[in-house]
C-alpha cells in the first residue's frame, strides 16, 4: 500500500474541519444536442472481466475509467474490479485490464456494488457487500483499498482496510459508496445501524502508525422518531457537512433529505427536507450541489397521477439560517421516451443542466419495460418556463446488443458522458452488462 499523504484543503470553509472532493467531477461546458451517439466501448463475458455492473465509474489524470462488477470475474464468482484505458487513435477500440477478482476462497470480500473512490495517488477504493469466512458468509462488508503498482502492467495491491462485523449490537452491510476528507478519513453508510437500527454513518480514520488498524467511528445511527430510515449509500460532502438520502422514515415516511454537520466538535444530525405527498417519493440515489448551494435528487416513487414513475427534484437552502429549504420538482417522469424509475445520482455542468440515466422506459419500452434511458434536463430560460428533458439515448437497441437498465451514475469526460447498464451487451437479453459512452455525432 502507498504511503498516505496529508491532502491540503482545496475548499474554502470556515467549518471545524475542512472537506476535499477527492475527485472534481469533470463537468460538460455547454449541453448537450438532441441527437447523440452511443459508443459500447466495452461488453462483459463473466469470465475473465466480470458480469453485471451495479455502479458507475471514475478515472485517473490519464484518462483511464475504473468500475466494479457484482459478480463474474478471474474466478467466475464473486466480481472483479476493471480498468478501461482509451484508444491511442481516433475511433480504436478500449482495452479492459482485470485488476483485481474478488473469490470465495478466502475473506477478502465478495460481491463488490458501491462506485470506487480514488485519489490523487491513484489509489482505488471501494466496498463489499459480503465477506466468505472459511465455510460460510458469517462476515460483513470489507472496506478495501487498490494501490497501482510501481511499474506499468504490475500487480494492483490489495488491502482491507476495515472488516464489519455480523454482530447486531454494531453497525454493518456497507455496501456503497465511499468518500473522503482532507486528511484522508473515509465516510460511508451501512444499511444496518447499531442495535438493528435502520442505517448509519460512520468514519474510518487511517492509523497514525503504520501497520495499525483503521478505526470505525459511528456518527449517526437511524431510527428516532422523526428520522430517515433505509439510508442510502451515496453521501456528498460541502463546507465540512455530509448529505444525503433516506428511501423511507421521515415525518410523511416517504424517505428524507438529510445534513450531517458537526457541532462543538460532535456530529448532529439534522433532516432538511421529508418526502409527504405523492409529487416525489421514495428516494433511491444521492443528491447534488450546483454552485448556488441548491441540491438536486431524484425520486424512485410519485410524479403524476398517471404514472408514479419517479422525478427530478430541486431544494433551495433557506435564506435565512434554520428556517426550511423549498423543494420543487423539476421533471415527472411518465416511463415512455423519457424514462422511468430513476435510480443514480445527478451530475450537474457549469450552465446548470442535469445528467442522469433512467433505470426503466424509453422508446422500446413496450418491449421488456426497463431497458432505461441517458436524459438531459435543461433550466428554463424564463421565469415560469418548465425545465426541458431531452432523451440523449434509449436502451435496448437491436438484440439489446446496446445495453440496458443502467443503475450507476454518470461521468462526465472530456465532453463525453460514461457509464454502465447492468445486463444487455449481446444478442441475449440476459447479458452480461457493458460500459458505454455517449457522445455528440
Amino acid at each position: 500500500m502507498r504511503s498516505r499523504k496529508r491532502f491540503a484543503c482545496v475548499c474554502a470553509t470556515t467549518a471545524t474541519r475542512c472537506f476535499l472532493a477527492i475527485v472534481l467531477l469533470p463537468l460538460a461546458t455547454g449541453r448537450f444536442a438532441s441527437a447523440q451517439v452511443e459508443h459500447v466501448i466495452h461488453i462483459f463475458a463473466n469470465a475473465p472481466d466480470g458480469w453485471e455492473p451495479n455502479a458507475g465509474l471514475v478515472a485517473d489524470q490519464a484518462g483511464n475509467l475504473y468500475g466494479t462488477t457484482v459478480v463474474g470475474g478471474s474466478f467466475q464468482c464473486c466480481g472483479s474490479v476493471f480498468e478501461l484505458s482509451p484508444p491511442t487513435s481516433r475511433g480504436g477500440a478500449w482495452t479492459e485490464w482485470v485488476i483485481y477478482s474478488f473469490t470465495q476462497a478466502n475473506d477478502g470480500g465478495q460481491y463488490p456494488m458501491g462506485t470506487l473512490l480514488i485519489d490523487h495517488q491513484g489509489n482505488l477504493y471501494g466496498t463489499t457487500l459480503a465477506n466468505q469466512i472459511k465455510d460460510g458468509f458469517g462476515g460483513g462488508s470489507i472496506v478495501f483499498e487498490l494501490s497501482p503498482p510501481a511499474t506499468p502492467g504490475g500487480t494492483w495491491s490489495k488491502a482491507d482496510l476495515y472488516k464489519f462485523p455480523t454482530s447486531q449490537k454494531i453497525g454493518a452491510d456497507a455496501r456503497g459508496n465511499l468518500i473522503m476528507d482532507g486528511l484522508g478519513d473515509l465516510f460511508a453508510t451501512t444499511s444496518q445501524g447499531e442495535d438493528n437500527a435502520p442505517g448509519e454513518i460512520f468514519e474510518l480514520r487511517p492509523p497514525a502508525i503504520t501497520g495499525s488498524r483503521w478505526r470505525r467511528v459511528t456518527l449517526h445511527n437511524f431510527g428516532a422518531a422523526g428520522d430517515g430510515a433505509n439510508v442510502n449509500n451515496n453521501l456528498i460532502m460541502r463546507h465540512g457537512s455530509i448529505y444525503g438520502t433516506t428511501y423511507m422514515g421521515g415525518a410523511g415516511g416517504k424517505g428524507t433529505v438529510f445534513e450531517l454537520k458537526q457541532v462543538s466538535g460532535v456530529w448532529r444530525e439534522r433532516v432538511i427536507y421529508s418526502f409527504i405527498g405523492s409529487e416525489a417519493a421514495f428516494p433511491r440515489a444521492g443528491l447534488t450541489f450546483d454552485s448556488a448551494g441548491n441540491l438536486y435528487g431524484t425520486t424512485l416513487g410519485g410524479g403524476t397521477a398517471k404514472c408514479q414513475c419517479g422525478v427530478v427534484f430541486k431544494l433551495s437552502p433557506p435564506v435565512a439560517s434554520g428556517d426550511a429549504w423549498t423543494e420543487t420538482t423539476l421533471y415527472s417522469f411518465t416511463d415512455g421516451k423519457d424514462g422511468g424509475y430513476p435510480l443514480a445520482s445527478l451530475i450537474v455542468d457549469k450552465a446548470g443542466n442535469l445528467y442522469g440515466t433512467a433505470s426503466g422506459g424509453g422508446l422500446r419500452n413496450t418491449l421488456t419495460n426497463n431497458n432505461g434511458t441517458v436524459f438531459e434536463l435543461s433550466p428554463p430560460t424564463a421565469t415560469g418556463v418548465a425545465w426541458t428533458l431531452t432523451t440523449l439515448h434509449e436502451f435496448g437497441g437491436p438484440a439489446y446488443g446496446d445495453g440496458r437498465t443502467p443503475l450507476g451514475e454518470l461521468f462526465a469526460l472530456k465532453g463525453k458522458l460514461y457509464g454502465t447498464t447492468f445486463v444487455g451487451g449481446d444478442t441475449l437479453a440476459g447479458g452480461g452488462g457493458i460500459v458505454f459512452e455517449i457522445s455528440p455525432p
